[in-house]
């Protein structure tokens, strides 16, 4: 290799450390608040004024969503129809020969994400969830094709050969929800305001959450500290070879 691509190569590890370690903080964070905040039961949220707290429970709505493709009441859903299709060129060689080269291609022909505020129910009553800001993790739908009633229906592919693909992610009603959130002054469960913390809502358990976040915590710390290496060894070794010539200085003699 070029003793200016090792240059490269270290600066470009750097940029991927930079990214691990902004994801290691990240999931530090998260891990943090998730095991000390206290868990809060609905009918205690009027007297703890801002507090940053989480609930559990059930969730519901008066008016629930209907997600377009799984038509599955809720409180918020993604849905996305994406097409697929191949063509076929003829590319020729140095050698005057020629191949059939075959191009796969995908396009999404349908789009949409819908959200409304919604309660959580305990064993001690419930709370309404102001849901703009949140983190949301939905749950995967298995979706096919929408019915007469949605907007998504009659989606067709448009190209001759072309066929389509579903996608739908939702937050269904009556799946127990985890909440991390702030107090609202409406008593209310929300974004956080004036203080530095996270607006989760999930259909996970809180094990489930703080297993994972762990996972993505060992991940990044293990990419960060790899990447470190691997960028400083690439430097050192640029550095032996050229004596701290940059690469911009060694093309312009």
């Amino acid at each position: 290799m070029e003793p200016e691509n090792w240059f490269y190569a270290g600066c470009g590890l750097l940029v991927i450390g930079l990214a691990c370690l902004w994801g290691y903080l990240y999931y530090a964070k998260r891990l943090r608040l998730i095991l000390q905040t206290p868990t809060i039961a609905c009918r205690d949220l009027p007297g703890l004024g801002a507090s940053i707290v989480e609930v559990k429970g059930a969730i519901e709505a008066d008016v629930p969503l209907t997600s377009d493709l799984c038509s599955i009441p809720c409180v918020a859903f993604t849905s996305t129809i994406t097409e697929h299709w191949t063509t076929t060129r003829t590319v020729s060689d140095s050698k005057g020969g020629s191949r059939t080269v075959t191009d796969h291609h995908t396009a999404v022909r349908y789009q949409n994400d819908a959200r409304i505020d919604f309660n959580i129910r305990d064993t001690s009553g419930l709370a309404t969830v102001e849901i703009d800001g949140a983190d949301l993790e939905l749950i995967d739908q298995s979706a096919g094709p929408a019915s007469s009633q949605s907007p998504a229906f009659g989606i067709c592919a448009t190209h001759w050969n072309g066929h389509l693909t579903y996608a739908e992610s939702l937050l269904p009603i009556g799946c127990t929800g985890y909440i991390l959130a702030q107090v609202t002054e409406r008593h209310t469960l929300g974004k956080p305001i004036n203080v530095d913390s996270h607006f989760l809502i999930s259909s996970r358990s809180e094990e489930s959450i703080v297993s994972s976040t762990r996972w993505g915590k060992g991940i990044c710390g293990t990419a960060f500290t790899a990447s470190l290496a691997g960028g400083g060894a690439a430097f050192g070794y640029w550095y032996q070879i050229t004596g701290g010539v940059w690469p911009w200085q060694s093309a312009t003699n």
